[in-house]
Formats: structure tokens, C-alpha cells, sequence
């Protein structure tokens, strides 16, 4: 069979020579401290390389601490694109880091295998099953998938998950909210611009106050990402600050809830805010006792942007 060789096991082995190899990145400079965790490797990664190494599993071609990048992953299988990492308790406090540099790899066109040194150490057979279901897919369809000539750097994955935060530097806060209501406008107007603008030195948005050319949804957006705190006003039923409030918490922007108190106790389901948001920071507000309630949520922004306010 052209390509393909038979160990004196049994084995049969696909030439590496004839797999269009990858041109993956390669940092040279690595070479030393790839060979090191080699010789080093803890208990889980040998015990998983003993089921790996020399294509006794399922034939496929592994690689022990491969240099891609700037990186060095655990193992990796030219055949199947694949990265298998094992991750113990030094990766506890490098969540955001383990996920871009798995963004990196992907955007090459890799997959990116995670497993926890408990479950190699405690069910190597459950670990090996998931290897061979996804060696299978990966096999049919990874050369059909090879990268694009242009690949972005892990600098250019750091750039692109920073530009979905908020702005550092911003002190916007967003208001969502329903127009033509006398009762929110007053707190509007009257209450929240104070509280905002001159009391904490911060800058309140209010859409219709800012509308340009172009769709609403994409201003909306645009708005929402260069603030640094929505508000979302749920006074009679306002549906539309779910959608900015959820948006923002995409985004990981803090998102206070606001609401009439008469409405909150209002037995009619139509006008209440949802019970979900009972769960969010909520500070009710009412006529009677708007001062108060002012103060609430002075102490409340004070809590979720320390940095920005005066």
C-alpha cells in the first residue's frame, strides 16, 4: 500500500515522509527547553507517552514536547493535527493564558485535546476511548482542513481578546432604558445625570442622545463597548436593556439593574422585570425615597468601578 509500512509487529505505520508534513511555526530557541521537559516529564505525561510512543495507538504518529510557535505542547500528532495537553495544578491560576495560546493553535488549524492529569492517572481507558473517537473524525476531515497561508500571531489572539473588553481607559457609563416614561425620564434627568456626571465624574450615554447614521443594533453595540458600566433600567417591562445589559456582561463589563419599586411589587407579570435578574446587583428606586436610593447606588458603582469614579 503506497505511503504505508509494516513493522515487524504488525504494525502498520504511515511514512512520515509520505504525509505532507506541516509547515507550523518553529521557534528554534526552544530546542534546549524542549528537551528538558523530556528528561523531566511528570508522572501523567509518561504514563500517557507509554500509550503513545512509537505508533503503538492506533498507529498514529505522536511527538513529545513539539515546539509550535512560541510554544511547546505536550504531545502532538502530525497525522491528525492534533495537540493533546495535560493539564495538573500548575495551570489552575493561567485560565486566560491557556486559553489564548489554545486560539493560537487552533488558528492554525489544529486541534487542541485537553486532559487533566487526574484522569490520565485514574482512567487512562476513558482518555484513550476520547483519543480514538476523535483520532477517527480527525482523520477523515484535518487535511481537508489545512490552514490558510495567513495565520494570526499569539500576539494577534492577546490583541483580538483585548478588543472585547472594555476600555480600559473609559469612564462611560451606559443607560439602558425606555423612553417617554414621565417617571424614569424624571430619574433621568433629574437624579442619574447628577449622581453620574458630577457627583462620581463619570460620563452618562443615553443612546438617542448620541443616534448617528447607521443601524441601531451596531451603534448600540459600538456605545456599549467603549463604556465601562451599563445601568439597565427595567421599569415597566423596558425588554430592550436585557438584550445591552446581556451584551455587556459578554463583554465583562458590570451591569446594575434598576427598577421603580411599586413595580417590583407589582403583581402583574407584564410589567415586572424578570425573576432571573433578581440574581444580577439590583437597586430599587421609588419616588418617595429617591435620596436613599441614590445613595444605594452611588455606593454600589463605588463597588464595581473603584478606579474610575472621584
Amino acid at each position: 500500500m503506497e505511503g504505508w509500512q509494516q513493522k515487524a509487529d504488525g504494525v502498520v505505520k504511515k511514512k512520515r515522509s509520505y504525509i505532507k508534513y506541516l509547515e507550523l511555526p518553529y521557534n528554534p530557541k526552544l530546542r534546549q527547553r524542549a528537551k528538558e521537559l523530556r528528561k523531566a516529564g511528570n508522572l501523567s505525561e509518561v504514563l500517557l507517552w507509554n500509550q503513545l510512543k512509537r505508533s503503538q495507538f492506533e498507529g498514529y504518529d505522536f511527538d513529545r514536547q513539539r515546539i509550535i510557535g512560541d510554544f511547546i505542547v505536550d504531545f502532538f500528532c502530525t497525522n491528525l493535527g492534533l495537540v493533546i495537553e495535560v493539564d495538573g495544578s500548575s495551570h489552575d491560576n493561567k485560565q486566560e493564558y491557556d486559553q489564548l495560546r489554545q486560539l493560537y493553535l487552533e488558528g492554525l488549524g489544529l486541534t487542541v485535546f485537553r486532559v487533566s492529569d487526574l484522569d490520565v492517572m485514574k482512567n487512562m481507558n476513558g482518555v484513550l476511548q476520547e483519543l480514538r473517537e476523535m483520532g477517527e473524525y480527525n482523520s477523515k476531515y484535518f487535511h481537508k482542513t489545512i490552514p490558510l497561508e495567513f495565520r494570526l500571531t499569539f500576539e494577534g489572539w492577546q490583541e483580538c481578546e483585548e478588543l472585547k473588553k472594555v476600555r480600559k481607559d473609559s469612564k462611560q457609563v451606559f443607560l439602558a432604558m425606555g423612553y417617554g416614561i414621565p417617571e424614569t425620564e424624571d430619574l433621568f434627568e433629574n437624579h442619574l445625570r447628577a449622581l453620574i456626571d458630577k457627583k462620581l465624574g463619570l460620563k452618562l450615554n443615553i443612546l438617542r442622545e448620541n443616534l448617528k447614521n447607521g443601524i441601531v443594533d451596531n451603534l448600540m453595540r459600538s456605545e456599549i463597548t467603549k463604556s465601562c458600566l451599563l445601568l439597565a433600567e427595567m421599569t415597566h417591562y423596558n425588554r430592550g436593556a436585557y438584550w445591552e445589559a446581556g451584551f455587556a456582561e459578554g463583554l465583562g463589563m458590570p451591569v446594575i439593574y434598576l427598577a421603580n419599586q411599586e413595580v417590583l411589587d407589582s403583581k402583574e407579570p407584564s410589567i415586572k422585570p424578570h425573576f432571573d435578574v433578581n440574581h444580577c446587583t439590583f437597586v430599587p428606586w421609588s419616588e418617595t425615597t429617591i435620596e436613599l436610593d441614590m445613595q444605594q447606588l452611588e455606593a454600589t458603582i463605588r463597588r464595581a468601578i473603584p478606579d474610575k469614579v472621584k
